[in-house]
Order: C-alpha cells, then sequence, then structure tokens
C-alpha cells in the first residue's frame, strides 16, 4: 500500500487495486471503522498490474500486461483527491514484454519499469504535469540460470531506487543475479553499473529485494526456492555483499518448491510493496 501521511482518526483514503482487465479499481476505506467501500472502476486502462505513485501522491502511474509477445504499456494518471478518479495523462509501450513492476524516483522526475517478459529496464523523463515524455533509455539483458523451464533467458523482476536516489536495483530471476544501474533523475539518464550486479546462489530466482531503513542492509526474495539473502550494502559504490542466505519457510513445511511474492522493508515504502493496491488519502 502507499499512504500519503499516518492514519489519523476519520481520514478518508482511496486504495487503488490493478485487476488485469479493463482497468483501475478503487476502494475507499475509512481506517476509524475500520470500513472499506467499493468505488468501482476510476481508471481506464487494459490489463494493469503493478502500480506506483510519486512521492506527493498526485499521480498513479501503472504497467498494462498484453497478452503473448505483445510489448506492455505504461499509464500516467492525475489523482482527484476529492473523489478518487484518474484522468489518464498519457499512454506508451513500455519497450518490452510483460512488465511487471514501476518505481517513481525521489525527486519524481523519472519512471523505471521493469519487463520481466523480454528482460530489460526502461526508463521515462516525467513531465511538471506528470505525464510521460518520450522513453529515454532502454537496457536489454542478457543471460541465463540453473533452471531450464524459468530460466532460460533474463527476467526482470522490480526495479526498486536506492534511498540516495544514485541506484536502481533489478532482482533478475532468469539470470540469477540482482542487477545494478546507475540513475541520474536530472539528467534522465540510466547506465549499467560497473560491475553490473551481484550473483546469488544458482536457480534461486530473485523476485524482490527491499533495503533496511538506513540503507545498509538489503534482503533478497527469492521465487524460485524458498530463500531470502541478507547483503550489505555500500551507499557509497552502490555494491551488494551476500552476508547470510535463510529457508522463508518454517521449520518442518519441507522443501517443497513455494513461489515468493512480495518483500517489504520497514520504512521502506518503495522496496518490495504489495504488488497491485496504492493508498492516497482523500481531501
Amino acid at each position: 500500500m502507499m499512504q500519503t501521511s499516518s492514519m489519523q482518526e476519520h481520514s478518508k483514503y482511496f486504495l487503488y487495486v490493478g485487476v488485469y482487465g479493463d482497468g483501475v479499481y478503487a476502494f475507499e476505506f475509512e481506517p476509524a471503522g475500520p470500513k472499506l467501500t467499493p468505488r468501482g472502476r476510476l481508471g481506464e486502462m487494459t490489463n494493469p498490474s503493478f502500480l506506483a505513485s510519486d512521492p506527493e501522491k498526485r499521480f498513479l502511474y501503472a504497467v498494462g500486461e498484453l497478452e503473448g509477445d505483445a510489448h506492455g504499456t505504461v499509464a500516467a494518471f492525475d489523482i482527484d483527491r476529492q473523489s478518487g478518479k484518474l484522468k489518464q495523462l498519457s499512454m506508451t509501450s513500455s519497450g518490452g514484454v510483460a512488465p511487471c513492476h514501476l518505481q517513481v524516483d525521489h525527486t519524481s522526475r523519472l519512471l523505471l519499469v521493469a519487463n520481466y517478459g523480454s528482460g530489460s529496464l526502461s526508463a521515462y523523463p516525467i513531465e511538471k504535469n506528470g505525464s510521460l515524455g518520450p522513453m529515454c533509455a532502454l537496457l536489454p539483458m542478457e543471460g541465463s540460470g540453473a533452471d531450464p523451464k524459468r530460466q532460460k533467458s533474463p527476467h526482470a523482476h522490480q526495479a526498486v531506487v536506492s534511498l540516495d536516489n544514485r541506484y536502481v536495483y533489478v532482482p533478475d530471476l532468469g539470470s540469477d543475479m540482482v542487477r545494478i544501474y546507475n540513475i541520474n533523475p536530472e539528467r534522465r539518464t540510466v547506465t549499467v553499473h560497473d560491475p553490473a550486479g551481484v550473483k546469488v546462489s544458482p536457480g534461486l530466482g530473485p523476485r524482490h529485494v527491499a533495503f533496511s531503513p538506513n540503507s545498509r542492509y538489503a534482503y533478497l526474495l527469492s521465487e524460485l526456492k524458498s530463500v531470502v539473502t541478507v547483503f550489505q550494502h555500500d551507499t557509497g559504490s552502490g555494491m551488494l555483499r551476500p552476508v547470510q542466505a535463510l529457508s522463508s519457510l518454517p521449520e518442518g513445511v519441507g522443501d517443497r518448491p513455494r513461489r515468493g511474492a512480495p518483500l517489504r522493508g520497514a520504512g521502506n515504502a518503495g522496496s518490495g510493496c504489495p504488488p497491485r493496491p496504492g493508498l492516497v488519502r482523500a481531501t
């Protein structure tokens, strides 16, 4: 969930949900009740999945996952804080197949999109009115992993901006690594970091990463194996150094494969947040 401020008694919020259907739906949430009221479809779009907002919660961004090998879409919406309605500002190609995650940088100048199916990272400048300018970067990935069914090629699963707004971290399920990119939101540039990332144990299938509030540690949840990998984070160089790996399952459950999904760091709203909803306070 994405929240504009602390939940005060009697406050109302709009909860936005991507439903893989005909648009972005919403609920009105009253925490004092608590009460959740359906508001129906408030924004039109085909197959919206992951949603994100700018830090001020003025605009909502969504990726659309289309069928087959068609490139997905990225949409920008203006949020009416009184009615909750979404006015579409722009719609463009994601530059790849099956976009599954996106995040706005901390200065609201750049939108980063992870294309899962084709294994790439795309970036868009954000205009002053919240709309998206022409794609300013498209960085395809190369590699494979140990699982012949799921890891034949790269699969970018998430794009997480560092606390200092200098790096983007992309878990690549297909290549068993966390890729690192340099970003300069003011210049609207994204480049591959040197080195390009950090590898994890073969066959893990990285999915989501989250950082500690002080950014000294990173936590990676894998999908193909139920493992959480802990890294020390060098905030200067941006590099990650693995220090621990442990099962995400309780003892006695067994080692049958289970898919890890979201991961969220305390106080780190942009990293590994649940992959559908967005919570915006009503005015």
